[in-house]
């Protein structure tokens, strides 16, 4: 359980270390989350959809509005809320958190940050800090 608490309170902390096992425990039950919210967003977007429009095919406009809106909010999400916890699995490796922006090479930069967060952490101390246990 501290592996999904432990990034919650260090939300905004950049410093540090975390190691694979933190890092891939929080991602599992923070994408299994995002998909939830997205199918609750979907089903409240089709309800409204279906008080507003009386004609069946007029619901499909308001149906795509809402699978923009959660796209567009589950991508956005995706990469700001666990931006520090990739930053501090980045230091564990020996990498600056600066290495995210590879996000914004299309196709080739999230392969290799998906790359880097596999990765082993360095043993002992790196200019970082300690080695996370």
């Amino acid at each position: 359980m501290k592996y999904l608490i432990n990034p919650l309170k260090r939300l905004f902390d950049f410093t540090g270390r975390a190691n694979r096992k933190e890092f891939w425990l929080f991602m599992c039950w923070y994408i299994a989350l995002m998909i939830a919210a997205w199918f609750i967003v979907m089903f409240l977007c089709m309800a409204v959809g279906a008080m507003l429009y009386s004609d069946p095919g007029s619901q499909q406009g308001v149906g795509w509005i809402g699978a923009i809106i959660c796209i567009v909010g589950s991508y956005l999400g995706a990469l700001l809320l666990p931006l520090s916890l990739r930053t501090r699995r980045l230091h564990d490796i020996g990498m600056s958190g600066w290495w995210q922006l590879l996000f914004l090479v299309p196709y080739f930069g999230g392969v290799a940050l998906f790359i880097c967060m596999l990765l082993p952490g360095n043993e002992g101390e790196n200019r970082f800090g300690e080695q996370p246990r």
